[in-house]
């Protein structure tokens, strides 16, 4: 019989993670605006949208170059500017509004490399909606899905967490016998490997007798050894 897959199971999402990714998104945003600004010196004739702006984080600014230089040679064309030195003269300026577009991206991939917490911010879950720069719902998400999100889907992942599970179970059930030996008020994680040892020969873990009967008999002993102090005269 075949057997059947383990199910894909969350187990932990970490909420400071997440939240000190987003310490970068305002000056992220601040950035994404003057990309447009930027592109929009150039004067082409598709807004910036989506598609532009994941060109650019994607592919870089090559193509929107081309576009923006074609044009430019389109128009002298059309205006009967032949003399290469006169084109040379009109194209002299240009070259500005492409290094300010290639500087405004090169700033923004910077501000979303990893902070001081060590936490970089994906740029390409930003979504241009009316030309504004914003994280929608799927975006947030998908922070969270990549990036702050364990799970289990292995056999032995499964395995290993459910065991981990039934050993809290184990030592929280260990807790509420501790209370009828009076031991409780005295027992944290520590004090745990004082009541189990590893066998030399075979590494396996094993219960200290000698540790546990202390525990078992603590309220018993503590109460004897009191009582021998009151009336040791």
């Amino acid at each position: 019989m075949k057997k059947k897959p383990q199910e894909r199971k969350l187990i932990f999402q970490d909420e400071a993670i997440f939240k000190s990714i987003l310490t970068n998104l305002p000056e992220i945003q601040k950035n994404v605006i003057k990309l447009k600004e930027a592109y929009e010196n150039l004067e082409l004739s598709q807004a910036f949208d989506d598609e532009v702006f994941n060109e650019f984080i994607t592919f870089g600014t090559g193509k929107t170059e081309k576009l923006y230089n074609d044009g430019l040679h389109a128009s002298l064309n059309a205006i009967g500017a032949i003399n290469k030195q006169i084109r040379a003269n009109l194209l002299s300026n240009t070259e500005t509004y492409l290094i300010a577009l290639k500087t405004a991206l090169s700033a923004l991939k910077v501000s979303g490399r990893a902070n001081a917490s060590g936490d970089a911010f994906p740029i390409n879950v930003i979504s241009i909606v009316n030309g504004v720069p914003v994280v929608t719902d799927s975006g947030y998400e998908k922070i969270k899905e990549d990036f702050c999100r364990t799970y289990i889907e292995t056999d032995i992942e499964h395995e290993v967490y459910n065991k981990l599970q039934n050993l809290a179970s184990a030592y929280n059930s260990l807790l509420e016998s501790f209370k009828e030996t009076g031991y409780k008020p005295y027992f944290d994680m520590e004090k745990l490997q004082n009541l189990l040892s590893e066998n030399e020969l075979t590494k396996a873990v094993e219960v200290k007798t000698d540790a546990t009967a202390f525990v078992i008999n603590y309220n018993s002993d503590y109460t004897a050894a009191r009582s021998n102090r009151l009336n040791v005269n």
